[in-house]
């Protein structure tokens, strides 16, 4: 239930009228020059933020008046790139993060390190999330992973969201250390395991009054 930074909510009546929204979330996508991905020739450069688009449906049984919400997240995750290749600057880790809180720019390298680390937080929670599990115990996410990309994310680890991913490759000999974390990473997440919790329908005033809250 986690609301990703930046959400903004369209009413959509029609599949048209999705085009001109998937538009405006193709544009507010962040994209940079790296060394291993050079922007030019129509290509924007490396992806460097992570960008969702967030797709709710509520079906309403006319006879009984209960409302079932059903969400659709599909999600950009920015690419994983070696440090070497992703900037020449010689990046403070800390001071990347510490820019970012602050709303500070931040550089190539320190955006390439703010990617990385988020992608491995991910992954440690998918991981973590997966034994407890497995071992019957109560589901706790790690606090120092919490990030409000993996606190988005985190309905995978409690089975209330199902999870897919699409891995893409490139297949440049000069991109295998980045082949191989994105193989390792789709098999690592593709070992989650969470029991699956089922949404339950709620009455329509229940659920028109939420909305209206969160509007």
């Amino acid at each position: 239930d986690h609301a990703p930074l930046g959400l903004c909510s369209v009413l959509i009546h029609s599949p048209e009228d999705a085009i001109p929204f998937m538009t405006t979330v193709r544009e507010n996508r962040t994209a940079r020059s790296t060394l291993m991905n050079q922007a030019g020739g129509g290509h924007a450069g490396s992806s460097r933020s992570h960008c969702a688009m967030v797709l709710t449906l509520r079906q309403l049984n006319r006879g009984s008046g209960m409302c079932l919400k059903t969400t659709l997240n599909i999600m950009d995750m920015a690419g994983a790139e070696r440090p070497s290749s992703t900037g020449s600057e010689h990046e403070d880790a800390i001071k990347a993060v510490m820019d970012y809180w602050r709303g500070a720019p931040v550089t190539v390298g320190g955006q390439g390190f703010i990617v990385n680390y988020e992608l491995s937080g991910l992954r440690t929670a998918v991981v973590q999330a997966t034994e407890q599990h497995k071992k019957r115990k109560p589901l706790v996410n790690p606090k120092q992973l919490g990030t409000s990309f993996i606190e988005y994310a985190s309905g995978c680890f409690s089975g209330s969201a199902l999870l897919a991913m699409i891995v893409t490759l490139s297949p440049a000999p000069s991109c295998g250390w980045e082949t191989w974390f994105s193989c390792t990473y789709g098999d690592d997440l593709n070992k989650l395991r969470a029991p699956v919790a089922l949404q339950a329908a709620k009455p329509l005033d229940a659920v028109i009054e939420q909305a209206e809250k969160t509007a």
